[in-house]
């Protein structure tokens, strides 16, 4: 799916942040951490339409679901997160196939969201410690939900170890087994400059070849905040992986809740990766907004 848009017309554009602008204060200006922006599917879907027909009039081929922190353990104890993925879905879902489209720009992908855990897959002693099987049971359920409500694939984001993104990638695999449909999963991971996995410290490079087996759509890398310092592990990534090539970046390091890099700046900072094709896909994280993200389909457009 991602590799046959890509061969037909290039490098596509993702979308960006969702919880720095749902949960943006008019007072401050700042977004509430502590705040789960992924509850609004239920409370105020409206907000999340709206931003996601935002972001599609920007010029996003894929949108992702505001379902980010559905694996959060505190959210699992309350037992909505089923509820939630599947409005997350549906919610986009609705937005991609009621959206008007230029005769030349095919229907945009629903990519089904699913950020990192603070389960540990029973690796290490810790407080969070979860067997491997239940965890990717936990994972199943999720993919399931995201896809029967309308997801197009399954994005893990902001991945900090192998152990996790293989437990993921696992419960993809039985999904697709009960279904007799191979679901589409793409990776990306976080990392710092040097490239090693945010919280682990686990190396990028470790990390590709635990995950490359399991043959996900895509890999990249999301969350970075110095985009120059990514060139490097783009390189080599697009030297080690026959797939597709992701990269969302976040609008800067943020200073009290601010990020300093704005739509120009955050675009002239991605085109040169672009330019030298090490990423077939290009969008925003923290940070960033439709205004980013129009700026950013525009430039990649032109090139």
């Amino acid at each position: 799916m991602l590799r046959e848009r890509i061969a037909d017309r290039g490098i596509l554009i993702l979308d960006g942040a969702y919880g720095s602008i749902l949960l943006l204060s008019a007072k401050t200006g700042k977004c509430p951490v502590s705040t789960r922006v992924e509850s609004l599917c239920l409370s105020d879907p409206d907000r999340v339409l709206d931003l996601h027909t935002k972001y599609l009039e920007a010029g996003a081929d894929i949108i992702s679901t505001n379902s980010f922190n559905i694996l959060n353990p505190e959210m699992l104890k309350e037992g909505l997160t089923d509820e939630i993925a599947a409005e997350a879905a549906k919610l986009a879902r609705q937005t991609v196939d009621s959206i008007e489209l230029a005769e030349d720009r095919s229907r945009p992908l629903v990519a089904g969201s699913i950020g990192p855990t603070e389960f540990n897959p029973g690796l290490i002693s810790s407080q969070s410690t979860i067997p491997i099987d239940e965890l990717e049971n936990i994972y199943s359920q999720q993919i399931r939900v995201l896809l029967s409500a309308g997801a197009d694939l399954i994005l893990f984001e902001t991945i900090t170890s192998s152990a996790i993104a293989v437990c993921g990638l696992r419960a993809a695999e039985k999904v697709s087994q009960e279904t007799g449909v191979a679901v589409p999963v793409w990776v990306s991971a976080a990392v710092d400059k040097g490239g090693a996995m945010i919280a682990t410290g686990e190396s990028f490079a470790d990390f590709c070849k635990a995950i490359i087996k399991f043959d996900p759509v895509a890999i990249g890398l999301n969350c970075v905040s110095d985009i120059k310092a990514a060139k490097p592990i783009l390189e080599k990534l697009r030297n080690d992986f026959d797939g597709c090539v992701s990269f969302h970046p976040s609008a800067g390091l943020p200073v009290e809740g601010v990020y300093p890099l704005d739509p120009d700046a955050f675009t002239a900072a991605i085109i040169p990766i672009a330019e030298r094709e090490l990423a077939d896909i290009v969008g925003g994280c923290c940070g960033t907004t439709p205004l980013h993200i129009q700026t950013l389909a525009a430039a990649v457009a032109a090139l």
